[in-house]
């Protein structure tokens, strides 16, 4: 059944505020008739809820703008240990943390889910960092696995958009007229505008 979308939500942290949800939201604001709204928060994720809380700041979103498909990506800010209620500490990529994060990640789809918006949410490409690179990869695949839990829910898996010819880390492509272009920040984290490019 093919839905008709006229309001889109894009929302997460700094991959949405700078280079992809930029370059996103101009591609989409190209198309007649959709209302594009991008909105998220530095620095924010799902393992510290304590510094900033997903769930109730989505519904919020969800409510103001009423989207029919929502554009997430989230994870980049996770790779820290979780604290649970009783303070116990689960390590980054632990069987607990796991279970948390996903727990938390199935939660934030719930919202989106009750309200039948259609949800895309973007996983994160590959990263520069030696010890970051296998845990944002574990990220990635909780919120893959929990993604299908929900019908409304995509995974679109960005890994290899921006790693060169062997898979590999790149902090520069060839774009389409073979011309070499930076693609991502001196962070090897971030994208640059015209990496969120490629990555639309």
């Amino acid at each position: 059944q093919k839905r008709k979308i006229n309001t889109v939500l894009i929302a997460g942290d700094s991959m949405i505020l700078e280079g992809f949800g930029q370059a996103l939201q101009r591609e989409l604001g190209r198309r007649d008739g959709l209302e594009v709204s991008r909105e998220g928060q530095y620095s924010s994720g799902l393992s510290r809820p304590d510094y900033f809380n997903w769930p109730p700041y989505l519904e919020e979103l969800l409510d103001r703008y009423q989207p029919d498909m929502l554009v997430m990506s989230l994870g980049a800010n996770d790779a820290q240990d979780i604290l649970d209620g009783g303070r116990k500490r689960h390590f980054v990529g632990a069987e607990g943390w796991n279970r948390i994060y996903s727990e938390r990640a199935r939660a934030l789809l719930k919202l989106a889910q009750d309200r039948d918006v259609l949800i895309f949410w973007v996983g994160l490409p590959i990263m520069g960092r030696e010890k970051y690179t296998p845990m944002i990869a574990g990220i990635n695949s909780l919120v893959e696995t929990a993604c299908r839990d929900y019908e409304n829910c995509h995974f679109l898996d960005t890994w290899r958009v921006l790693a060169d010819e062997d898979g590999a880390y790149s902090t520069f492509l060839r774009n389409s007229k073979g011309v070499h272009i930076r693609v991502r920040a001196k962070d090897k984290i971030h994208v640059t505008y015209d990496g969120g490019q490629l990555m639309v």
